[in-house]
């Protein structure tokens, strides 16, 4: 025989596991909070990622085209002379081997042309970032040198303007910008500017103006 007390603690029991156990309802509602945090997780994620791939490709993209004008102005300042194509895509740089001898006989030994080195842009002129993933910038010591590549790919124009461009007869504007391609990384991107001056350079050409 059940005593009483009995009764009223299994009865106890059964309303504690009713209590205790989820409705359909409940479980729709965990499971809609358990999708909206993983998915906003992942979004975060995907924003991560992002802003890692494109610092990592911002710091490459600046890192060079910051060695290559710093290389071009180098050299630049150690010219005798200075010339651009038509296009504007080649710089071509003349030097001096050896200032005590006067090998063009025009009376100075410290000006003459011994050699020439070249500052290329190939690949298609334009502006667009899909355009330019080819294209690069390019050097060679001396004629019949191979040439080495100062920057691989994303080379453009700035709209407007020539890669290279020569004012005052010896100050030379480089102008262009370098794009990585890769769409992921939305397109990260450096426009340079910037002038190279000749140290060794006529007397005649030493003028202040404002480039175009």
């Amino acid at each position: 025989m059940n005593s009483p007390g009995s009764f009223s603690n299994k009865a106890m029991r059964r309303r504690s596991a009713g209590q205790s156990a989820y409705t359909f309802v409940e479980l729709l509602v965990a499971s809609a909070c358990g999708s909206l945090v993983a998915a906003s997780a992942m979004v975060f994620m995907n924003f991560a990622r992002v802003s890692i791939t494109g610092t990592a490709s911002q710091a490459m993209v600046s890192d060079s085209a910051g060695q290559a004008i710093a290389f071009m102005q180098t050299r630049i300042r150690y010219a005798t002379s200075v010339a651009v194509d038509a296009p504007g895509n080649t710089l071509t740089l003349g030097f001096d081997d050896d200032y005590t001898v006067d090998s063009d006989g025009d009376g100075v030994t410290y000006n003459d042309k011994d050699h020439y080195e070249t500052f290329k842009f190939t690949g298609t002129n334009g502006t667009s970032a899909a355009t330019s993933a080819s294209n690069r910038l390019t050097y060679t010591p001396k004629a019949g040198a191979n040439s080495s590549v100062l920057v691989r790919f994303g080379v453009r124009n700035l709209p407007g303007y020539n890669i290279f461009s020569v004012a005052n007869s010896t100050t030379v504007l480089m102008r262009f910008g370098v794009v990585d391609p890769n769409a992921r990384d939305r397109f990260q991107s450096i426009d340079i500017q910037a002038t190279g001056v000749p140290l060794n350079r006529p007397a005649s050409s030493n003028v202040i103006s404002i480039g175009p």
